[in-house]
Order: structure tokens, then C-alpha cells, then sequence
């Protein structure tokens, strides 16, 4: 018999699957933002044009939009990782995270991809315009002039602190973001491996307990008692059980 004492819902192992699967869904949308971001990240001039003037103002707004919104979703998973911190339970777990965090506020696709969201977030638009070289074999490109988003005591830490990273005046976004994705894939695998590795007895308790409960629901009719303590989601994502 599943001892009813205890709801599975404060289990220790269903808290942290709940953040995980909050965090999994932010990392997909943020997938998504990326994704049409760079779809639209090479400008398109007439073959004639070889100046500075850009008259496709509908790609420049539509670029600006779309990297708007990949700067606020990256800062709400940013903050998302910490919820699966403080989710778990597990004060050494915590603060790992936090380490693997921290250890990914440090590259410089972080830092510069979090100064451009504070600009954005204070502005509400980012200064886009398109970049022309003929000594640069990649160009034309989207970017942003670093004298443009210099703004006193806009950003905490400091303009430098997120920006001093770059090289010449201009901050090339698509380049920002692409570089940024790459750590974003790399700390939400570390944090996924890491809670499967610190919360394995709670997930496993956690598996148990559904499984028995599940199991009770198939040999008695379902009371609201029952119905309330079954769990809506469903179960363990197979990642916390591959070996």
C-alpha cells in the first residue's frame, strides 16, 4: 500500500523535477528566439548598392525585434538556472549550480549578450544599423556602434564590465548571440547532468512513489483524494535515467 502521509508533491525529488521541466521549457522557447533571429542575420542590398545607404528599413526593424527578444528570453533563462537551484532543496546542489552559472557569466558571449539586454530592457530599441567593408569579406552586417549604447549609469556592474571584451567600435550581435547559444547549450546540459548526479535518490524516491501510486489507481476507483495526490504531469523525463 502507498503510504499517503507524505504527498508526492513535497517530495524533494518532485520539486526539482518541476524546475527542471520549467527550465527545459525556457531553454526551448529561447531555442526558438535564436532560431528566428538568425534566420533573417544577413542583410540584403540591391547588387548595385556599394554605399552606406540601407533602404530595406522593414529587415532592419524586423532584426532589431527579433534580437530584442532573443536579449530578454536569454535573460530570463539566465535567471531560470537559479530557480533550479533554490527548487532542489540540497544546499551542496545549490551551490553548484551557481558555480556553473558563475562560470558562464564569465565568457564573453555571456557578458556582452547581458549588456545588451540592460541596454535594451532601459532603451526599449536597440541602435541597429548595417555594417559595409571592403575589407571585411563578411560584410554586410548587422551591428551596434559602442559609442551609441554609452550611457552613464545604465549598467551595473559597468559598460565595461559587458563590453570590454570587444575589439574595435562596433558589437556585432548575430555574432553575440551565436556564440551565446553555444553556452547556453553548454550550461543547461551541465545542469541537467548535475541535478540527475545530486538529487539521484530523491528522483529515483520520487519515480517510486508515482509508480506505486499509479499502480494502486489501477486496481481502485479513482476518489478526489486520489485524483488530487496523482501528480498532472507526467513521469521522469528519460534523461535523469540513462546511463
Amino acid at each position: 500500500m502507498v503510504n499517503m502521509s507524505s504527498p508526492i508533491r513535497e517530495l524533494p525529488g518532485h520539486a526539482a523535477l518541476k524546475a527542471i521541466r520549467r527550465l527545459e521549457w525556457r531553454y526551448q522557447t529561447l531555442n526558438d528566439d535564436y532560431e528566428a533571429a538568425m534566420s533573417i542575420q544577413q542583410p540584403e542590398l540591391e547588387l548595385h548598392e556599394r554605399t552606406f545607404q540601407y533602404s530595406r528599413r522593414d529587415q532592419l526593424y524586423e532584426a532589431e525585434r527579433l534580437l530584442h527578444h532573443y536579449f530578454s528570453g536569454y535573460y530570463t533563462y539566465w535567471r531560470q538556472v537559479m530557480t533550479v537551484g533554490h527548487s532542489v532543496g540540497d544546499p551542496e546542489c545549490k551551490g553548484r549550480i551557481e558555480r556553473l552559472r558563475n562560470q558562464h557569466d564569465d565568457k564573453p558571449g555571456a557578458r556582452i549578450t547581458r549588456g545588451l539586454r540592460v541596454y535594451v530592457q532601459k532603451e526599449n530599441v536597440l541602435p541597429l544599423m548595417v555594417y559595409q567593408s571592403d575589407h571585411d569579406d563578411t560584410a554586410p552586417k548587422y551591428a551596434v556602434s559602442k559609442a551609441d549604447i554609452r550611457r552613464d549609469g545604465l549598467y551595473d556592474p559597468s559598460f565595461n564590465h559587458y563590453f570590454g571584451s570587444v575589439d574595435g567600435t562596433c558589437i556585432f550581435p548575430y555574432e553575440v548571440i551565436e556564440a551565446n547559444w553555444n553556452l547556453v547549450e553548454s550550461l543547461h546540459e551541465s545542469v541537467k547532468e548535475l541535478v540527475k548526479i545530486q538529487m539521484e535518490v530523491e528522483l529515483e524516491e520520487y519515480q517510486s512513489r508515482l509508480e506505486d501510486l499509479e499502480e494502486a489507481a489501477e486496481d481502485v476507483p479513482l476518489t478526489d483524494l486520489m485524483e488530487q495526490i496523482l501528480p498532472s504531469e507526467d513521469p521522469l523525463p528519460d534523461v535523469f535515467f540513462q546511463d
